[in-house]
């Protein structure tokens, strides 16, 4: 479906925006809806529900270590990343710990546990942690799906 794939593009693009790195830690404030209309080229309803969604996942207790300043010792917004052998992949969002990576994923809705998109979606996140462990030996990672309704779901997906 394009215009739920390019729901899911501008729910990536204002969480970008939106979420401090390590490479921008004063980020604006939420955009208005005029504002994502002028953007992002969407209507009225759709910047509405876009702010709607961005608003729960920054709110969302349980991704505040993921996504706040001081709770993280680096962050990073849309990582490239490539393969020993030069294919590229892009990372929603990758954040250092102490003691471990965390990948996060941003999707419209988390699929059903089994479902044929949610296998497809664990072995996206495989690619990311092989391609991670052999950047980043020193740290073992985790992988989390995250959807605009606030959830993380971690998705065990240690190749």
């Amino acid at each position: 479906d394009p215009e739920l794939l390019q729901d899911g593009t501008n729910f990536h693009r204002l969480l970008e925006f939106l979420i401090p790195d390590s490479g921008n830690q004063a980020k604006p404030s939420m955009p208005s809806e005029q504002e994502l209309i002028n953007w992002m080229g969407i209507d009225q309803e759709q910047a509405k529900d876009l702010i709607v969604r961005a608003k729960t996942v920054l709110a969302a207790s349980e991704l505040k270590p993921y996504l706040a300043l001081g709770e993280w010792v680096a962050a990073w917004n849309e990582l490239d990343i490539a393969t020993a052998e030069g294919k590229g992949y892009r990372i929603d969002r990758l954040v250092e710990f102490d003691d471990h990576l965390a990948i996060l994923d941003y999707k419209l809705s988390i699929p059903q546990k089994g479902s044929l998109l949610h296998q497809k979606y664990l072995a996206q996140l495989q690619i990311y942690q092989t391609q991670l462990s052999r950047i980043r030996e020193d740290k073992p990672s985790k992988a989390y799906l995250v959807s605009a309704a606030g959830e993380l779901e971690e998705m065990n997906a240690t190749p």
